[in-house]
């Protein structure tokens, strides 16, 4: 995580835009994964205290709860055989 830490504060000292698409939805809705709120506990949640009143901060990602997603935005499934599109997108 620190890292992370180390290549956000390096974009954000650039002047460069970060859009944010949001936490692992997929492996939340398959129960892999919880998320922290705690920045010392979880990457996600480090990245986005990092990022709170950057301005060059975009969210990109909608979500109700604990579930949510990007329109357009697809990634391949655990498994490495298909792509997965927008399954936890809000349309």
């Amino acid at each position: 995580m620190e890292l992370n830490a180390v290549w956000i504060r390096q974009m954000m000292q650039q002047g460069r835009r970060v859009i944010d698409i949001g936490p692992d939805f997929y492996s939340r809705y398959l129960g892999y994964r919880q998320i922290s709120r705690h920045p010392s506990k979880h990457a996600y949640a480090l990245e986005r205290a990092l990022l709170r009143n950057y301005g060059n901060y975009e969210r990109a990602f909608k979500r109700t709860g604990r579930e949510g997603g990007v329109t357009g935005l697809g990634w391949l499934s655990p498994q490495g055989s298909r792509w997965i599109i927008e399954p936890f997108t809000f349309r």
